[in-house]
């Protein structure tokens, strides 16, 4: 999950923005340096499981942003 999360952080994925709608160029250099970095990874048809985590990364993040908004009010 570390080397999952730096990876997405270096790649400047926008949270706010949902999953369908990120750049596709940029997830897919995300799914191959996962795969790179992480062989283990490469064993899940069509890298579901590294989808699943940065997606579930991302909405965490705008769920976070978003407490943290309504705790300044």
């Amino acid at each position: 999950q570390r080397t999952l999360k730096a990876i997405a952080d270096a790649a400047q994925l926008d949270h706010r923005i949902i999953w369908r709608r990120q750049p596709k160029d940029v997830i897919g250099r995300i799914l191959r340096l996962a795969r790179k970095r992480e062989p283990y990874l490469g064993r899940f048809i069509h890298d579901w499981a590294t989808e699943e985590y940065l997606k579930s990364h991302l909405k965490n993040k705008r769920q976070y942003q978003k407490r943290m908004k309504y705790g300044q009010d």
